[in-house]
């Protein structure tokens, strides 16, 4: 036997070898006893000796050089055990198993020791009562792996084949790690697996079971890995991520996750039953058949972007999904939930959808350039309905109740039809908003009330917490402080979000940068909430770029640690989003106290308001185009108009200088005319005639302004007097306008702009009779003399009344316009001068212009 020497620094190797001829070809066979004997000896040289005497090749010592303790054995190829079975019990050091085969291997009562199997074939392996014990399985096939009641520093399986199943029971470990490995089953019970966690490469497994009170701190599948079935239960997981691997299910049961990520990987099934998750986020080119969140499970964000593609996500039976973000061309085929489950918002951005169907829901609604084949929104309470720009959607809102309906910058595309039926909004808000497809509003209400704001705020930021460490628990207690604080001070004073302390900007900028948190008590919140109130109503854009990369910057050259600067930045930003999205929901900080439909630089095509209520809201217009529109049963506010400036203010006329009311009184012009037109081209006549009304008041009103006149100088006054004015503009100005506005005063006070025929019979019967008695007169008295001195030798003021009364039979015979010259019998003394043939003709006109103004507002419902 001859003994080789390897030596360095810190260790010296043995390798030991029969040279004996007979023996060199001939395997060491070491018995129970020998081996028992080996793992004991604590002394390098003791242990030669011991080898050397018993024949012993294969074993490879490793040992401190200066005083020869022994750090670990090898055993080789170059032996067998005769016993087939194995038990690794206080062991002194580290061993290693290379090419061997056992029954079964038992591994129990060893403190931080090193076991590795390196090209083991086994049938069972047993290990329990261990205490910081690493175990690595290397080329290992073994029919079962029990690992019960033990603490491990760290599990490997490396090109390992287990063929029926790794239990892993009542155990702790830093680190559990698999790779290139075929395993049947792996189940995790009562366990814990922090620090590292638990990790799966380029594997296959077909099943993984992790139950009853299990933790893991982070659960990793990646690099090809292929699982057939995956389910947890009862336990708790702080991050699970699947990436570029295949499986077929995925089951969630009782289990509280923090952050759940696919990337990259297909999966055709999961299932979350009475689940907690923070955040779930596929990403990346993910293949999903179908996921189902149900039995009052908790979502706090669903994620889903980046070309990922999912046939069916089904959310019911009581649970809730805080959050739900679709973006960067995701393909969903089917999204449905029931009633009793809570959504939050969706936010869709680049998607194509081919079911979405909600009902029974409060949350808001963000959609640009996607597809979305049926949108269905049925008994919802909405908070904001905001359709963007590059969309093609088949929607359907019915029996919903919406505070903030916006289409802003958008146009509807050819392919696009939504439609609103039955349903009550408080806000209709087109800006830059063109229709090209269709839009319709069916059975069109106001909401008298906005939704409530806060069970909105309190849904997205107050949600079920998980509480899975310190930190969490402080984040929700915090949040409560918070939400609690604002709330109440908002309810004292609607103002309080917009009050300002005054302080100069560096100087608020130093106090958020340079403040000691190091207790975030309840009086250190409220402090912050103010000063951050203060940041956004000074600088909003500069605060929300710098504030919280300044406040990391100064805490980390102060050398704070990650766990102090975290915490700060986590309430920093929540307490900026909620004040933001105070802003963002809450109506009136968006200058909307009342139900409105506002139009801004809009077309809108061939909408269609069917039974609509649309006087209820205050009309808010400037410069948009209803010509295409169909109105059916729709009320438009004729009196309830108001005019938009450019910043989308409403327009208050008092404080108009002479050029403003000019575009002011066009902008009135425009509308009615545009809807007078609507009408006429659907035939309701009534409607457009009162329209053209309106249209032809507001006409002679921007007329009087053009030529420098007071909008209501005829107005104000009776209409006698409003003709003299208008006689009197002739005078003034620009005669061509000067003719519109006597025309439109003449039409106005002879028969309301074809709207009113009393005024046409006031217009025909009280003029008239005046100029008949002028008439009457003139026969018999010349009015070209000073005195009216009568000719016939009578008074004038003793037989005025008695001749006109004998001559009052005549009147109405003088209101037919086509009546004889001659049509009263002339007496001695009586004659018709230039004066009779004057009061005749003008008589004759006014009747004549006076009848067809009676006909043109009697027929003004029966026009063609």
């Amino acid at each position: 036997m001859m003994i080789v020497e390897k030596s360095s620094l810190l260790k010296r190797t043995f390798l030991v070898k029969f040279v004996n001829k007979k023996l060199s070809n001939v395997k060491s066979i070491v018995k129970k006893e020998i081996f028992n004997q080996i793992v004991n000896i604590q002394n390098d040289k003791e242990l030669r000796y011991f080898l050397i005497q018993n024949n012993i090749k294969g074993v490879i010592v490793f040992s401190e050089v200066i005083n020869g303790k022994i750090l670990g054995i090898e055993f080789t190829s170059d032996l067998e055990f005769e016993d087939d079975e194995i038990i690794l019990d206080n062991v002194n050091y580290d061993i290693t198993f290379k090419d061997q085969y056992f029954n079964k291997i038992i591994i129990k009562n060893n403190v931080k020791k090193k076991f590795v199997f390196d090209d083991i074939k086994c049938k069972n392996f047993n290990s329990d009562s261990n205490n910081s014990i690493t175990l690595e399985f290397i080329n290992f096939k073994v029919d079962n792996v029990e690992i019960e009641k033990d603490n491990f520093h760290r599990i490997n399986f490396t090109n390992t084949t287990i063929i029926n199943t790794v239990d892993l029971s009542e155990s702790f470990s830093n680190f559990f790690y698999v790779e290139n490995s075929h395993i049947e089953t792996i189940e995790i019970q009562k366990c814990e697996i922090d620090y590292d966690g638990f990790y799966i490469k380029s594997s296959n497994i077909k099943r993984i079971h992790i139950n009853e009170k299990s933790q893991i701190s982070h659960f990793d599948i990646s690099e090809s890995t292929k699982l057939d079935y995956f389910s947890a239960s009862d336990s708790s997981i702080k991050n699970f991520e699947i990436s570029e691997s295949k499986l077929i299910s995925l089951h969630f049961s009782v289990l509280k996750l923090y952050e759940f990520r696919i990337d990259n990987s297909e999966v055709i099934n999961i299932n979350i039953y009475l689940t907690n998750i923070n955040r779930i986020s596929i990403d990346n080119k993910c293949k999903i058949d179908g996921i189902i969140i149900q039995n009052q499970s908790n979502i706090g964000l669903l994620l889903i972007k980046d070309n990922c593609t999912i046939h069916q996500i089904s959310i019911n039976k009581k649970t809730n999904v805080y959050l739900i973000n679709f973006n960067k061309n995701v393909i969903i085929n089917y999204i449905e939930s029931d009633d009793e489950c809570i959504l939050g918002d969706f936010d869709i951005f680049d998607c194509t959808i081919k079911s979405l169907q909600i009902s029974n829901q409060k949350n808001s609604y963000n959609i640009q350039n996607s597809t979305i084949n049926l949108l269905k929104l049925s008994n919802c309470e909405i908070h904001s309905l905001n359709i963007l720009n590059g969309c093609k959607i088949e929607g359907y809102i019915v029996r919903s109740k919406i505070n903030k309906l916006e289409f802003k910058q958008v146009f509807i595309l050819r392919d696009t039809l939504i439609s609103f039926s039955s349903c009550e909004i408080y806000s209709i808000l087109m800006e830059e908003f063109s229709v090209i497809g269709n839009l319709y509003f069916r059975d069109l209400r106001r909401l008298t009330k906005p939704l409530d704001n806060w069970s909105d705020i309190n849904k997205y930021t107050f949600k079920p917490n998980l509480l899975i460490d310190d930190d969490e628990k402080f984040y929700f207690n915090s949040k409560k402080i918070i939400l609690e604080y604002i709330k109440n001070k908002i309810q004292e004073n609607n103002d309080w979000i917009y009050n300002s302390n005054e302080i100069e900007e560096s100087i608020l900028e130093k106090q958020l940068v340079e403040e000691i948190y190091d207790v975030f008590d309840k009086s250190k919140i409220i402090e912050l909430i103010d000063r951050l109130r203060d940041a956004q109503n000074i600088n909003l854009s500069a605060f929300e770029r710098f504030i919280l990369r300044k406040i990391r910057k100064y805490n980390s050259e102060k050398g704070k640690s990650n766990s102090y600067i975290d915490r700060i930045y986590e309430i920093v930003d929540f307490i900026w989003n909620v004040l933001s999205k105070i802003k963002l929901i809450d109506l009136e900080f968006q200058n909307i106290h009342k139900p409105i439909f506002r139009v801004f630089h809009s077309s809108l095509g061939k909408t269609e308001f069917s039974n609509c209520e649309l006087n209820q809201f205050e009309f808010q217009y400037c410069n948009s185009n209803f010509l295409e529109c169909v109105l059916l049963g729709t009320e438009v506010p004729e009196q309830n108009l108001k005019i938009l400036k450019s910043d989308k203010f409403v327009i208050d006329y008092k404080e108009l200088n002479m050029n403003d009311k000019i575009n002011y009184y066009y902008q009135k012009t425009d509308f009615y005319n545009q809807f007078k037109k609507v009408f006429e081209r659907q035939g309701n006549i009534y409607e457009a005639g009162i329209f053209n009304s309106k249209w032809s008041e507001n006409q002679e009103k921007l007329l009087l302004i053009k030529i420098n006149q007071n909008e209501d100088y005829l107005s104000t006054t009776n209409d006698f007097n409003s003709f003299i004015r208008s006689i009197n503009l002739f005078f003034y100005g620009n005669k061509e306008k000067v003719m519109d506005v006597f025309t439109f005063n003449l039409n106005r006070i002879s028969n309301g702009h074809g709207e009113d025929w009393i005024k046409s019979l006031r217009f025909i019967l009280i003029p008239t009779f005046i100029i008949f008695i002028f008439y009457i007169l003139s026969i018999r008295y010349d009015f070209s003399v000073k005195y009216l001195n009568c000719s016939s030798g009578l008074t004038f003021d003793s037989d005025l009344f008695n001749y006109f009364f004998i001559n009052l039979k005549y009147y109405f015979e003088f209101l037919n316009p086509a009546r004889k010259f001659d049509f009263i019998k002339l007496k001695d003394g009586e004659s018709l001068s230039f004066w009779s043939s004057l009061w005749d003709i003008i008589g004759r006109i006014i009747v004549s212009f006076g009848i067809y103004q009676l006909i043109v507002a009697f027929r003004k419902n029966a026009k063609k």
